[in-house]
C-alpha cells in the first residue's frame, strides 16, 4: 500500500523518516450497497516523517462512491484519519453520531484530497461519533488511527494540506508561516476541549501559542505551511 495514515499531504521534512515493512492486507469486515466499500488492516510503508508509527494499530477502508461506514471499533477515540481520493469530483467527509445524525464537516476538497484529519476529539461520551460519511464520485481510501500515533511536532514541520500533529512539550511560542492565499485553520485539542488559534484567509506569518502538552495542532488547509518551535 502506497499510502500511509498521515503521509502525502502532510509531508514534513524535519527528522528521519520512521520505517514500516509493508505486507499484505487481512480482510477484517465489510459492507454492500449501490457502490463498493471494503475494510483491511494493512502493513503499508511509510514514505514521509508524518506517518504512522505503529503499522499494526490501524484500519484502511476504501470504497467507491457516496458511503457511510462504520470507524472501526478496535481504533479508539480520539482517532485521526488519513483520506485520500483522486479525480476533479468534489470530495467531503463527515461525521456521523451514535444517533445517525451528521454532525461536523472533517475534510472537503473540490478535486483531489491527501490529508489527515481529527475525529472525536471534542465529541461527548453520550454521542460520540460512529460512522464516517463520504460523499464523492469514484473511488477513495482511508486509514483510520488512534491519535496516539499523530506524528510529532519535535522541533518544527513543514507540510501540504491537513495534518494532525501531538506536541508533549512546555508552553511554548512556535512561528506559523503559511504563503498560500487560501483559507488556513488551526486548532489544539487538549482534556477534551478545543482552542482556535488562527481562522484567516493566507498569507499569514506571526507567532502561536502552544500550551503544556500533551496536546494535538490541527491544521486545515489546502496550502503550504511550516510551524517551527522559536528557541529561547
Amino acid at each position: 500500500m502506497a499510502t500511509s495514515i498521515a503521509s502525502g499531504a502532510a509531508c514534513s521534512d524535519s527528522g528521519a523518516s520512521a520505517k514500516a515493512d509493508p505486507g499484505s492486507s487481512t480482510p477484517t469486515s465489510s459492507t454492500t450497497s449501490s457502490t463498493s466499500t471494503t475494510t483491511t488492516t494493512t502493513h503499508p510503508p511509510a514514505p514521509s516523517t508524518t506517518s504512522v508509527t505503529n503499522e499494526t494499530n490501524f484500519v484502511t477502508i476504501k470504497g467507491t462512491g457516496s458511503l457511510t461506514v462504520p470507524l472501526p471499533a478496535r481504533v479508539p477515540l480520539p482517532a485521526i484519519v488519513h483520506a485520500h481520493h483522486e479525480g476533479n469530483n468534489s470530495f467531503v467527509v463527515t461525521g456521523v453520531d451514535s444517533f445517525g445524525q451528521r454532525t461536523t464537516v472533517l475534510a472537503s476538497a473540490r478535486g483531489a484530497y491527501e490529508g489527515t484529519f481529527a475525529v472525536g476529539f471534542v465529541d461527548s461520551a453520550s454521542n460520540p461519533t460512529k460512522q464516517l460519511r463520504i460523499d464523492t464520485r469514484g473511488p477513495w481510501r482511508i486509514d483510520v488511527a488512534s491519535a496516539v500515533f499523530a506524528p510529532p511536532l519535535g522541533t518544527g514541520r513543514r507540510g501540504v494540506g491537513d495534518t494532525v500533529l501531538s506536541y508533549e512539550g512546555p508552553a511554548v511560542t512556535a512561528h506559523l508561516s503559511f504563503p498560500s492565499k487560501s483559507k488556513l485553520v488551526v486548532n489544539v485539542y487538549e482534556n477534551g476541549g478545543v482552542v482556535p488559534l488562527v481562522d484567516t484567509k493566507g498569507p499569514y506569518d506571526g507567532p502561536i501559542s502552544l500550551l503544556p502538552g500533551p496536546l494535538f495542532i490541527a491544521v486545515t488547509t489546502s496550502g503550504k505551511w511550516s510551524i517551527m518551535i522559536e528557541q529561547p
